[in-house]
């Protein structure tokens, strides 16, 4: 799976300095080393900036992502206002209540206008696109996205 756009979009909620790393939306990411600097991405999350990151790259079909990028956006994050994207596998699907997880995150897919949820299954790579109303809480998804690119 190529590498268009964003494969995860949200809130820095954890820097680790030790392990050179920032967790986005669940995911614990190495900073790479070519350009963005770890130090002060920790220095303005100390600081109380609600710092929001864009991250590239390739995700093969198991979901993992390969040669990331790491873009830090202007703007700080608003929960319930900013968006949001995550790119991963469907590791939970229940489709009575139109809600699935990547990884650990929760989506409610009830707001995606002509999503057929009955073509989605656990172990599909998706990309969805939406806001997280409360940091670390449910995506509120807008797009669900199949054979991502």
């Amino acid at each position: 799976i190529g590498t268009g756009g964003p494969k995860l979009a949200g809130p820095v909620s954890a820097v680790n300095t030790t392990q050179g790393t920032i967790e986005v939306l669940g995911r614990t990411l190495r900073v790479p080393q070519n350009g963005v600097s770890l130090e002060s991405i920790s220095m303005r999350f100390a600081a109380g900036e609600q710092l929001q990151v864009e991250v590239f790259g390739r995700m093969d079909p198991s979901g993992r992502l390969h040669s990331p990028s790491l873009r830090v956006l202007e703007q700080q994050y608003v929960p319930g206002a900013s968006r949001v994207v995550l790119a991963g596998k469907i590791t939970t699907l229940d489709m009575a209540t139109a809600n699935l997880s990547i990884n650990k995150v929760a989506i409610d897919l009830s707001q995606v206008p002509s999503l057929n949820i009955a073509t989605l299954k656990v172990g599909d790579v998706v990309q969805v696109a939406g806001v997280q109303p409360n940091l670390g809480g449910v995506v509120v998804a807008a797009s669900v996205n199949q054979g991502i690119n």
